[in-house]
């Protein structure tokens, strides 16, 4: 079996990070553990490493509806490691697949992140429970159906 297929069933986001990633001065650098208040890891976007980009977000590789076959349910879409605005690039396509799946956003934030974050949070989760509400006791399937009219 390919990686690709491999890393479609997955938890997602994880899987080999390139090595850059732990590079200071790359673009895909996740960020320090660092301030204890506020660490660069939990609050500094970045793009999406290439490697990730296929196997986790390209809809040609990615598996929408393997978890409906699998239980028809699901907990998150998400790393926790990687909250809803981690990838700068993917902000819009997280939050659709946040809708698609109802799975709920996921925000690291503190007293310092609170108030740069905090219109944006609120219009996503917005968005988000107003379908929740409406879809939360569907099946996942037919919730699909919905989607797609």
């Amino acid at each position: 079996m390919s990686s690709t297929a491999d890393t479609a069933y997955t938890h997602p986001i994880s899987g080999t990070w390139p090595p850059a990633s732990r590079t200071r001065t790359a673009p895909h650098y996740l960020g320090r553990h660092w301030p204890p208040d506020s660490p660069e890891q939990s609050f500094k976007p970045i793009p999406t490493p290439p490697s990730l980009v296929t196997p986790h977000f390209d809809p040609r590789t990615r598996i929408p509806l393997y978890q409906a076959a699998f239980g028809d349910e699901l907990i998150t879409t998400h790393h926790w490691s990687f909250d809803s605005p981690k990838f700068s690039d993917l902000k819009e396509t997280r939050g659709l697949f946040e809708i698609l799946y109802m799975a709920p956003p996921m925000y690291h934030i503190n007293r310092e992140q609170w108030p740069k974050r905090k219109d944006k949070i609120l219009k996503h989760v917005g968005e988000w429970t107003r379908l929740h509400k409406q879809l939360a006791t569907a099946p996942l399937l037919r919730v699909f159906c919905v989607f797609l009219g």
